[in-house]
């Protein structure tokens, strides 16, 4: 307030408003005041109080009590003391007493000086009430304002069970709250809808730490109860902003906040601790919610989005989360947070930590035997270069997907022991629900075996001997190390059905490493080289859309008779067997 102009014993007043005890009045123009009192101090006409305009105090009094509503409540008027320890007299009365004052007097606020208050009941505010600690607050328990909850009970109630439709406005601003040693229970705040001409909303929380000492533990710091309002365009509790919201010390595993049926919620700055809690720290928003923003928020266990939420809830969040989880399937935003990890349910809600999935897995060692008799195999991977959050297990080869999104696969699979008896060579991804049903097989890789054409040769007979000459109707076009498969051919010991390497004699003779005891007539051969392949590396990627829960794998499927295929291994500095994957 700018200072009067003083001329003798006039001063010239710019519409000021003058508030003197129970009288107000404007002074303007040229006003006389008292010549034994030194400007800048001005006298109404017929007033006997002396109000000093630029000072902070008037006659030793705060100067705010003349320049203010004089509807707000101290809970000092109402008989309330601030007392040096937490064993002092109960201040649950007073407080309520002036609580119930503001809301007679209209929706006034209720101040509280710095000091020590001991309640041992519930505060119950029917209608938007705002109750204002005077001063700043930080976490020490021995400055500001404190309010210790004596009780195993809740403490403040916002029920808008008031007047009809007057329930909204209010709030806590610079308060520190705690439960008292060895009291466990109850709630911090309550906010709780009765019906839907009934319920809290419009509310601001700011500068408010909650706690407990020693023991003391609450059932949660804050729950926001919206479930009474069902009616489309009135539902749940609406319009909730939080800043620099601390809390610790609750009992209720992820529900030191909870928040359910909560329209219109932001938040700056929300802070949640272990201290001595026995409940895992975590925040649940579940029911019917929309627009959530959860902005720099720290939180030190679980944040929890409820499978029941909203048709049409959006949600951002920024900060530090420990342990992610979003379980509304129609939820639209974003995250972007530290967090060690995560799932999310949402195509259309996206990630972005330092832990979205990233990893590759590779095969150093020889897996012998595993395929060739059209039998899939799924690749398994013995070492792990990195995974940025553990969704990739190698012992099962297989990629669980934490959060409904697009991925991108790799792999690269080598073969060894590809024989000209192999017909056809495929490399699979298989994605899997969470119970493990395959859902989808992507082909990146399919290709004949043509290392030789195949012939079809007319036998005419096998000696008995050891080895035994086979007789050709022909020219069998064959070369000495190449393979071939007996059909149709009587003799003793069977040869059909079995691959036999060829030594070759002559145009239309061959013989085989067999020992024939009765000779035989008639039959085929099928024959086909080279005898086998040193590697067949087969390579490929997918991008795939997958659910919460899904997982993904490399196989491979060779077709073929029952010759056994290697999946081989390599070194450190050269990898040809490998699976990797991260979040598109």
């Amino acid at each position: 307030m700018a200072s009067p102009k003083v001329s003798n014993t006039t001063v010239e007043l710019e519409a000021k408003a003058l508030m003197v005890r129970d009288k107000a009045e404007t002074l303007t123009g040229l006003k006389t005041f008292d010549m034994g009192v030194a400007p800048p101090f001005a006298v109404a006409a017929g007033s006997t109080k002396v109000v000093n305009l630029d000072a902070d105090k008037v006659d030793g009094l705060e100067a705010s009590a003349f320049f203010r509503d004089e509807r707000v409540q101290n809970v000092l008027t109402h008989g309330a003391l601030p007392n040096p320890n937490t064993l002092g007299v109960d201040a649950t009365v007073a407080i309520q007493a002036a609580i119930d004052a503001a809301t007679a007097a209209g929706h006034s606020e209720v101040h509280i000086p710095a000091g020590v208050y001991r309640v041992a009941g519930t505060l119950t505010i029917h209608e938007g009430i705002k109750i204002k600690g005077i001063g700043g607050q930080g976490s020490s328990y021995i400055s500001g304002v404190v309010i210790v909850h004596d009780s195993t009970g809740g403490l403040f109630l916002w029920d808008g069970n008031g007047a009809s439709t007057l329930g909204t406005g209010g709030g806590l601003e610079n308060i520190l709250i705690v439960k008292q040693d060895g009291r466990l229970g109850g709630d911090a705040i309550k906010v709780l809808a009765t019906n839907d001409n009934h319920r809290p909303g419009e509310m601001q929380f700011n500068n408010v730490l909650i706690y407990g000492i020693g023991t003391g533990q609450w059932d949660r710091a804050l729950d926001v109860d919206g479930t009474a309002c069902t009616t489309p365009g009135a539902r749940g509790v609406r319009s909730i902003q939080l800043s620099k919201f601390r809390v610790a010390d609750c009992q209720i595993d992820n529900e030191y906040i909870r928040m359910r049926d909560a329209v219109h919620v932001t938040t700056n700055h929300v802070q949640i601790d272990t201290g001595n809690g026995t409940g895992d720290p975590g925040l649940t928003i579940s029911g019917y919610c929309e627009n959530h923003n959860w902005a720099n928020c720290i939180i030190n266990g679980e944040f929890i989005v409820g499978a029941t939420t909203g048709d049409d809830f959006h949600l951002t969040i920024t900060g530090k989360v420990t342990t992610f989880t979003q379980g509304n399937t129609s939820a639209r935003g974003g995250a972007l947070i530290a967090c060690q990890t995560f799932t999310n349910v949402s195509s259309s809600f996206r990630i972005h930590s330092s832990h979205n999935a990233e990893f590759l897995g590779v095969r150093t060692t020889v897996a012998s035997d595993v395929t060739g008799n059209s039998n899939v195999y799924t690749v398994l991977y013995d070492s792990e270069r990195f995974d940025a959050n553990s969704d990739f297990n190698p012992a099962t080869g297989r990629f669980t997907a934490r959060s409904k999104a697009s991925y991108h696969f790799n792999a690269s699979v080598d073969l060894k022991g590809i024989n000209w008896t192999h017909e056809r060579v495929n490399g699979l991804f298989i994605r899997r629900n969470a119970a493990g049903v395959s859902q989808e097989h992507y082909y990146f890789h399919i290709s004949d075996i043509t290392t030789r054409a195949n012939r079809i040769i007319e036998l005419v007979s096998s000696s008995v001997a050891n080895p035994s000459v086979i007789t050709c109707s022909g020219n069998h076009g064959l070369a000495t190390g190449d393979n071939v498969i007996i059909v149709g051919h009587v003799a003793t010991p069977p040869l059909n059905q079995t691959s036999h390497g060829v030594t070759v004699g002559s145009p239309s003779t061959f013989t085989i490493p067999v020992n024939v005891t009765v000779g035989g007539t008639g039959g085929f051969a099928i024959g086909k080289g080279p005898s086998s392949l040193d590697h067949l590396i087969i390579s490929g990627g997918i991008t795939a859309r997958m659910e919460a829960g899904d997982t993904m794998e490399v196989c491979v499927l060779v077709d073929g008779v029952s010759a056994i295929v290697d999946v081989y291994g390599s070194g450190s500095s050269v990898q040809y067997t490998h699976f990797s994957g991260h979040m598109v």
